[in-house]
């Protein structure tokens, strides 16, 4: 079994990534200030086939998460979210342990018009794929695009949040929309 992690430099994590590291999980330390605020795990997530399991939430997996908080956790039984998931994080995996710092998709301007999505991007982008998800996480729409302007639709949605995740070149970004 692979396990990989990333982690907070919190003084209560210590005695828990050194028994992770002993029983042989790769896990790095996020050395900025930043908080590492992610609380996600993919579970056989390499195939459609092996059932990939991501387990996300606000819950820290903390003893206080457990037992005082009120927290929610999302257990996903599906590939395609899953895989995004898994992509995100071996794209901050890959900004931790190498030299090559690739930018965040710098801005995204996405809106619901009419039953029209349009999505302005701030720079130019090549061959990408999109995704619209629900606020069950439910696939709406997804494709492939070759502008930094996309213009999808008619969609016929009910007044709802969704939300819109952009893949180009392995990098992420999620936006909300708003569908009034």
């Amino acid at each position: 079994i692979r396990i990989n992690g990333i982690v907070d430099d919190g003084e209560n994590s210590k005695s828990v990534i050194n028994e992770l590291r002993n029983a042989g999980a790769d896990i790095i330390v996020d050395p900025s200030n930043n908080i590492y605020h992610y609380k996600m795990a993919m579970i056989d997530a390499e195939t459609p086939d092996s059932k990939p399991t991501l387990i996300t939430g606000s819950h820290n997996w903390t003893f206080t998460a457990e037992t005082k908080n009120d927290e929610n956790l999302l257990v996903i039984q599906d590939f395609g979210i899953t895989n995004l998931y898994k992509r995100a994080m071996y794209y901050w995996w890959n900004q931790l342990t190498t030299n090559v710092k690739d930018d965040v998709i710098k801005s995204i301007h996405a809106t619901f018009e009419n039953g029209m999505l349009e999505v302005e991007m701030e720079e130019a982008m090549n061959v990408g794929h999109f995704y619209i998800f629900d606020a069950n996480a439910q696939i709406i729409d997804q494709g492939k695009f070759e502008t930094n302007h996309l213009v999808k639709g008619p969609y016929y949605l009910p007044t709802n949040v969704y939300y819109l995740v952009i893949e180009n070149k392995g990098k992420l970004f999620s936006q909300k929309i708003i569908n009034l």
